[in-house]
This record gives C-alpha cells, sequence and structure tokens, in this order.
C-alpha cells in the first residue's frame, strides 16, 4: 500500500544513526581506485590508505541517507527510474584530511551538480526529501586522528562517471551493498580548443 505524503512526514525517513542506511552513490573502478591509491603513494600520503575502509568502500555521495525500511527502497528505486542524466569527468588532485582523509576535485563540477539535483528532484517526486549538496571527492578514511592537512596537490586522477546506484550500507565489515544500478547516458564529448594560429 502505499503511502500518503503526510504519512511519510511522519515517519522516520532519514537514517537515525544505527543500522543500515540507503543512499545514491558513484562507484570508482577498480583501475581508478588504483590510480587513486598511486597518486597517493607519490606524494607521499599513503598512510591516508587504511584497511579498515577499502577501496570497494570508495564513494562519491549523491543523496543523503535514508533509513532501510522496505517502502523506502521501493520510492528510492523508483526515484532511480526516473533519474535521465549524461556522464561526466572528474578530476581528482587534491588530498585533504581533518576528521576525515579524503581525496577531492577543485572547483565545481557541472556533470555531478546536475546529477545530484536531478536525483534530488526524482526523490521529492516520489514524497521523499531530497538531500543536501555533496562537493566532489571520495573519502579513504573516516576515522583520521593525524594532524590535519589543509590541501595538498596531488597527480590528476581521471575519473569518467558513467553509472550510479543505490547502495544499502551497514554489516560488519561495513560494505555497501548495490541495491540497484542505472547507466547513465554517454558523456559529451570534450571540447579541445585548438591554436587559432597554427
Amino acid at each position: 500500500m502505499k503511502l500518503g505524503r503526510v504519512q511519510i512526514e511522519e515517519e522516520q525517513v532519514w537514517w537515525p544513526g544505527y543500522g543500515n542506511r540507503l543512499l545514491f552513490i558513484l562507484r570508482p573502478s577498480r583501475e581508478v581506485c588504483d590510480a587513486i591509491a598511486g597518486s597517493m603513494r607519490r606524494a607521499r600520503l599513503g598512510s591516508l590508505l587504511v584497511p579498515g575502509w577499502p577501496p570497494e568502500c570508495w564513494h562519491q555521495s549523491v543523496s543523503d541517507r535514508y533509513a532501510d525500511k522496505p517502502w523506502i527502497r521501493e520510492r528510492l528505486i523508483a526515484a532511480g527510474d526516473q533519474v535521465r542524466a549524461s556522464g561526466f569527468d572528474l578530476e581528482l588532485d587534491q588530498a585533504r584530511a581533518r576528521a576525515h582523509a579524503e581525496i577531492r576535485a577543485r572547483g565545481r563540477w557541472v556533470g555531478l551538480e546536475r546529477l545530484i539535483d536531478t536525483i534530488g528532484v526524482a526523490t521529492l517526486a516520489q514524497g521523499l526529501p531530497r538531500g543536501g549538496n555533496h562537493s566532489p571527492h571520495i573519502t579513504l578514511d573516516y576515522g583520521y586522528e593525524g594532524p590535519d592537512i589543509s590541501s595538498h596537490p596531488l597527480l590528476t586522477v581521471p575519473w569518467r562517471i558513467e553509472a550510479f546506484e543505490l547502495v544499502a550500507g551497514g554489516g560488519r565489515p561495513y560494505r555497501y551493498n548495490t541495491l540497484a544500478r542505472w547507466q547513465l547516458d554517454p558523456a559529451p564529448a570534450r571540447v579541445v580548443q585548438t591554436d587559432l594560429f597554427s
């Protein structure tokens, strides 16, 4: 039975801080993960790569976290089915560490912003609240306890985004289990400006 908007607002939709959580993510390929690890080690930041948070957990969030309830799963899958967006590229080129250690992309990335907005609109259309902003990054360690690193340049890691997933996060050890995956439209070709005087 479908729940109405008023009933949904009375339910606890957001992840309550315990149990499994649901969220949409972008998951880097093994090749991208290997390139991230190599870039970090070349910058002598290999200590930020911790076994407790392995590459299969690395991701870019494109929604906030929802409580793992069957009717919320159903609505999030329906939202994902409605998303129409193009693939895009990110370039991860700096490390930062405070409470978390992460690799980041400088500046704004329109493709990422559009996908997050499109997922938010589709989620809202299913009667669920949409999340907030998500900056371009992949967290490498959620329990970082070393000295602060405000920004450290890295050898650029190109990452082409071609799909997004709905996952359930949880378990011991913690992992993200894919519930559904959607392919994005082909990324537009990069525009290369030639030398006007050649």
